[in-house]
């Protein structure tokens, strides 16, 4: 509920947060509690971003994604060339 035990949280939890507080936060954990939701708005505009394969490719090569099209012949080459560096 309050995540890792500190000095801090003990103190929060024993002097600070009141009865009722610490009472709804582990309804909100548990998932007793009911949660209202926001329908989505039907005459909103879907957001649809263009952007070029080779920076897509980019961007995806940064979080360690790699979206190349290479035959076995240049990964073979690619693996060799990594491993000889």
């Amino acid at each position: 509920m309050y995540g890792s035990v500190t000095p801090y949280t003990v103190y929060k939890y024993w002097w600070v947060d009141s009865v009722a507080k610490i009472t709804l936060m582990l309804l909100d954990k548990s998932g007793l509690r009911r949660k209202g939701t926001i329908p989505p708005d039907p005459n909103a505009e879907p957001i649809n971003i263009e952007m070029p394969d080779d920076e897509f490719n980019d961007m995806l090569g940064m979080f360690g994604f790699q979206t190349m099209k290479e035959t076995d012949e240049e990964k073979i080459e690619r693996i060799r060339t990594e491993l000889n560096k």
